[in-house]
């Protein structure tokens, strides 16, 4: 993490995948984990992990991951009133047009994958698919 920051360089830190009922806690450590780390920012996509961000650590930045697949915006307003969201990552299945449109009536940056996203699926990354039985889990 010095390395990033004597680089003047922020360090987001994507935990972009829903917590399963057994799993919460594990989710609850990763953001934790993140934060003692000094992440800049947490990219996330649960509800309830965006809930339990900007209640522990408001200091640091939260995104609203692609995986959430805020396309409109009232999605990214309530994003940004319930959670004080800096920034949404897109979905792929909005146009040029659509984009443009939400960056004009939305207080949050917006991010789009331009070309050469690693999903390969809408609602998976290509790495949970790879490693795991294909749903993105943390380690106990």
């Amino acid at each position: 993490m010095s390395f990033v920051h004597q680089h003047r360089r922020k360090l987001h830190i994507a935990i972009n995948t829903f917590a399963h009922p057994d799993g919460y806690a594990r989710w609850q450590r990763a953001v934790d984990m993140a934060a003692q780390l000094g992440a800049d920012a947490l990219i996330l996509a649960d509800l309830a992990m965006l809930e339990y961000a900007a209640e522990r650590y408001p200091h640091i930045e939260r995104h609203v991951s692609v995986q959430a697949s805020a396309t409109n915006e009232e999605a990214i307003n309530f994003y940004h009133r319930h959670f004080d969201v800096a920034r949404v990552v897109l979905p792929r299945v909005l146009s040029i047009h659509q984009v443009k449109q939400l960056a004009r009536v939305t207080p949050v940056s917006l991010e789009v994958f331009a070309f050469g996203s690693l999903c390969i699926m809408s609602e998976r990354s290509l790495l949970s698919v790879v490693v795991s039985d294909g749903v993105s889990r943390p380690t106990p």
